[in-house]
């Protein structure tokens, strides 16, 4: 088929956990299965046009429509879960290894770049506005996002790149957004289910759930959680006690 390409960039097709292909069609949103087969098609309206998608670990899609700026998500059969209109335009979407949370670029109507994050029930988390850089003759060079977000494995870091707009001066910068509010420190020590993981998942704000969940160890066994409000290091028992044992359950 013959795709649409915008700002001079070619279209990029998202692939699913199952397979399943999704590519922007002038406008629409077209699903094909391994085989090459139409699934369905999204949006099927003239006038407007789709960014690239991504789509997340669970098989969701997320897609960027210039109407409104409107980010929508879509369940793997197509149909409409959630959207969400942004008062800025908006870039390409990226979605975290882990599916918790959602990385997109921006260009506010000040002159700044931004890059947006939010979490995949489609509630905004956060902005980072990118500053203005790199003095020249005539000012300072504003600079927008280029490209997608890139994850660490975790998740809990995404790698964003800006520049100036086209013939300005200056340099391209890459920037590191802690987008994760828990990380994974390592430190396990293999066992006879292998090494224990232990993964945490919230947003940290007061009043708000925590859960944790223990992976990767003998059923039956007792564990301790041993949780401090700083980092202690400490050796212990062949491994690290990471954290100061302010509590211990």
């Amino acid at each position: 088929i013959t795709v649409t390409q915008y700002d001079d960039s070619s279209p990029q097709p998202a692939v699913g956990p199952g397979g399943d292909s999704y590519l922007e069609y002038w406008g629409r949103l077209m699903s094909f299965s391994p085989s090459g087969q139409l699934n369905w098609i999204a949006f099927d309206v003239g006038g407007s046009y789709l960014r690239d998608p991504d789509v997340g670990p669970d098989g969701s899609i997320y897609v960027l429509r210039n109407v409104f700026n409107t980010l929508w998500a879509l369940d793997p059969d197509g149909s409409a879960r959630w959207s969400y209109s942004h008062p800025d335009p908006l870039m390409d979407p990226v979605v975290s290894p882990d599916g918790e949370r959602l990385v997109i670029g921006g260009s506010k109507s000040d002159g700044h770049g931004l890059w947006l994050g939010m979490d995949t029930d489609g509630q905004p988390l956060w902005e980072v506005v990118l500053p203005f850089e790199q003095p020249t003759p005539f000012g300072l060079v504003a600079l927008h996002p280029q490209g997608r977000a890139r994850f660490t494995p975790d998740g809990s870091v995404a790698y964003v790149m800006a520049t100036g707009e086209a013939g300005s001066p200056g340099y391209s910068y890459v920037y590191a957004l802690q987008v994760g509010a828990i990380v994974e420190l390592g430190h396990g020590l293999p066992g006879a289910a292998g090494t224990p993981r232990l993964r945490a998942s919230g947003s940290l704000v007061g009043g708000t759930p925590v859960e944790v969940t223990l992976s990767q160890l003998p059923p039956g066994v007792t564990a301790f959680l041993v949780m401090g409000a700083e980092a202690l290091g400490m050796p212990f028992r062949g491994g690290v006690l990471v954290p100061r044992p302010d509590v211990l359950v």
